[in-house]
C-alpha cells in the first residue's frame, strides 16, 4: 500500500472535457490550480482525496469557504459524502472548552462549541470519545480509542495520542489557518515549560441516567502565546511531511499523525521554544 509521502509526491493532474487542467501539486505559496471559474465545483477535493490511502481521516473544516463552490450545495453534506466515499472512518473534534466552567459533559448532547463542521457532525456521528473537554467524534467503523484514558486529553495514553500511535491521516479543509491539535501532544508529551496541567472535575453523562465523576486532565498555558504556524507549514513542507492543495483559494492540508509528531519532537528536541512566535504575559 503506497504511503501519504509517496502518493503525494506524484503530479496530481486531472482534466476534463475540454483538457483543462483541474488540480496540480502545490510548490510555492499555495499556486492557483485551477484554469476557470466554469470548472469550480469542488471536483478537485473528490481528486485530492483518492489520493489518500488510508482508512481513517482525522478533519478540521471549514464550510463557509466550501460554499463557493457553484455545485456543492450543502457544504456539510458534500464534503461528508465524499470523505464517507474514501474511507472507512471519518473523525472529526467535538471539542467542549465550557465543561471547565459547567463540570457536565454529555457524549449523545453536549454541542461542540468550535466550527459548524463539528456540530453538524455530532448528529450523525456514530461514537464519540468520553474526553469531556476534547472529546473526538467518529462516523463509520469504530476507531478503537478503548485502551485510551479519556480523562488525559493530551498524554501518552490519551485518544489524541492513539491517532499518533496509528499514524491517522489529518486534513485541514478550507480552514482559515492551518489547525493542528496534535501541537498540545507535543507540548505536553516534550514537557515543554510553557504549559502547566489544568485538573477540571465534573460529571460525564453517557446517556441520560448514567454518569460517572471525572478529574479531566488538559492544558493552561503559563503566558500568552501564538504559535508559528507559518514556520510549521514551511518546515514540514520542506520535510516532505505536510502536502497542501489549492483551487480558488479553498486549501487543503494533508499529513501523517505519526509522521508530524515525530519531525516536530525533534525540532523541540533543538528549541525547546520552537512551536511559538510570540509569548507574553497573561
Amino acid at each position: 500500500m503506497p504511503s501519504l509521502r509517496s502518493s503525494l509526491y506524484k503530479a496530481l493532474i486531472v482534466k476534463d472535457s475540454a483538457s483543462k487542467i483541474l488540480l496540480a501539486p502545490l510548490k510555492d505559496n499555495h499556486k492557483k490550480v485551477c484554469a476557470t471559474e466554469k470548472i469550480f465545483d469542488g471536483s478537485f477535493i473528490k481528486v485530492a482525496l483518492e489520493k489518500e490511502i488510508s482508512e481513517c481521516i482525522f478533519v478540521h473544516a471549514g464550510l463557509s469557504r466550501l460554499k463557493n463552490f457553484q455545485n456543492a450545495g450543502d457544504s456539510y453534506l458534500f464534503l461528508l459524502s465524499q470523505l464517507k466515499s474514501f474511507f472507512k472512518t471519518v473523525l472529526a473534534p467535538g471539542f467542549t472548552p465550557s465543561f471547565r466552567h459547567s463540570g457536565i459533559y454529555h457524549v449523545n448532547f453536549s454541542i461542540p462549541e468550535y466550527g459548524a463542521w463539528s456540530r453538524l457532525f455530532l448528529k450523525d456521528a456514530d461514537f464519540r470519545t468520553n474526553d469531556a473537554i476534547h472529546s473526538i467524534l467518529g462516523i463509520g467503523d469504530e476507531f478503537d480509542f478503548s485502551k485510551c484514558n479519556h480523562q488525559d486529553s493530551f498524554g501518552k495514553d490519551s485518544c489524541f495520542y492513539e491517532l499518533v500511535k496509528n499514524n491517522v491521516l489529518i486534513a485541514n479543509i478550507a480552514t482559515d489557518d492551518f489547525v493542528c491539535t496534535l501541537i498540545h501532544c507535543l507540548e505536553k508529551i516534550n514537557n515543554t515549560s510553557y504549559i502547566l496541567e489544568d485538573l477540571v472535575e465534573g460529571e460525564v453523562y453517557t446517556n441520560n441516567t448514567n454518569h460517572f465523576h471525572v478529574t479531566q486532565s488538559n492544558y493552561k498555558p503559563c503566558f500568552r502565546y501564538i504559535w508559528d504556524r507559518k514556520k510549521i507549514l514551511s518546515d514540514c513542507k520542506k520535510a516532505g511531511i505536510l502536502h497542501d492543495y489549492s483551487c480558488h483559494g479553498i486549501i487543503l492540508y494533508f499529513f501523517k499523525a505519526g509522521d508530524f509528531f515525530d519531525f516536530i519532537s525533534g525540532k523541540m528536541k533543538a528549541d525547546r521554544f520552537y512551536l511559538l512566535k510570540w509569548g507574553g504575559l497573561l
